[in-house]
């Protein structure tokens, strides 16, 4: 997803994602998809900033992170933590899973 979202734009990876983040069997399944998406902007951020390797939760995709930290600007994971954040305010009110990934992925891309 972040590949797609930085490295190649490609817009129909991103529906791709899109529709495997909703395809979650439940809440709690859809909110551990968006944990470990958060994880890995998150890693990605701190490699941006300079972060050493060792402070990285998702060491085995080092290479990769480091490849699309060194592309995207650090405000730019600022703002997707903050729009997941606020996803997850709207998931309190049971708005629709599909329409939820669909919109966050096309925010994201448009960061």
């Amino acid at each position: 997803m972040l590949n797609a979202l930085v490295l190649t734009l490609d817009r129909a990876q991103l529906m791709r994602c899109a529709e495997e983040l909703a395809g979650a069997k439940d809440r709690s399944e859809y909110e551990d998809r968006l944990d470990v998406l958060e994880a890995l902007i998150r890693d990605t951020w701190a490699l941006r900033l300079g972060r050493p390797e060792d402070t990285i939760v998702n060491r085995d995709l080092f290479s990769q992170l480091q490849k699309i930290a060194d592309e995207m600007p650090s405000t730019r994971a600022a703002q997707w933590l903050a729009r997941i954040e606020e996803m997850r305010g709207e998931l309190e009110v049971n708005i629709n899973r599909k329409i939820a990934s669909d919109a966050l992925l096309v925010s994201m891309a448009a960061a």
